[in-house]
């Protein structure tokens, strides 16, 4: 099947909103298009089967390079003025936010991981080099954040992410339990009073265990904040060192 037959707009959209623990796969895959592209490692071929009304293709096969072997993928075909209608739209959304973080995902080898179907009629259209096609495709808009190095996600920035969303998982389960256990003591309070003080003072243990280990984990998650400042701190430090030596 073509590559994501969604709106190529919303895909920009939703990976501004989503959450930002990408698979692993996934980015692995868009780099070795992001490289390939801009290595003129590829072949493209429009389909001869899914054709529009007026007879042009409406599908294309890439062939790639991945390492020692080659990877196919089939895209949607879209026309230059789709495509700069798609940027030009991500560009002026992505204006509004206050820090303009998003805007990062038009780079081309984030483009590649969030829309491969932009990123494959970009470079379709306008060559390889995808940061060249944008400022030929919308002239007039601000690529400089195309030079901009972006801070690499490091292991401990996922980890910490990936605690924090358990923690809050724990924390719903726990509310759940607890709408739950306030049911069931209403219920048996009626019936045996002694018996709807036994499930309280279990079901209070049973919460304080769940809140403790919510807390361990708020715990390291702090301790990987910190740890991973220091970690940035020092590669600062060492690259202004470099710089002066140059």
């Amino acid at each position: 099947t073509a590559l994501h037959r969604e709106d190529p707009t919303m895909a920009f959209f939703k990976a501004a909103a989503g959450s930002a623990l990408l698979h692993h796969q996934e980015e692995v895959l868009a780099n070795e298009r992001f490289k390939a592209a801009l290595a003129g490692s590829y072949e493209m071929r429009d389909s001869d089967s899914a054709r529009r009304s007026d007879g042009s293709s409406s599908e294309c096969l890439v062939r790639f390079k991945v390492g020692r072997s080659w990877k196919e993928e089939t895209f949607e075909v879209l026309a230059l003025p789709e495509v700069r209608g798609v940027v030009q739209a991500v560009l002026e959304k992505f204006r509004e936010e206050p820090d303009e973080t998003s805007m990062h995902l038009l780079k081309p080898f984030k483009m590649a991981h969030v829309s491969p179907r932009v990123f494959w009629n970009m470079v379709k259209l306008l060559g390889g080099d995808v940061s060249a096609g944008l400022q030929q495709l919308v002239p007039s808009a601000d690529w400089s954040f195309l030079e901009e190095r972006e801070k690499r996600r490091s292991d401990k920035a996922v980890e910490n992410e990936r605690q924090a969303a358990e923690a809050r998982k724990l924390k719903e389960q726990r509310a759940d339990q607890r709408r739950a256990k306030q049911r069931k003591a209403s219920g048996t309070s009626a019936k045996d009073p002694s018996g709807s003080v036994e499930a309280a003072t279990a079901g209070e243990a049973q919460e304080a265990a769940v809140e403790q280990e919510i807390e361990e984990l708020e715990e390291q998650s702090v301790v990987a904040e910190e740890e991973e400042g220091e970690d940035e701190e020092e590669e600062e430090e060492e690259e202004e060192e470099e710089e002066e030596e140059e």
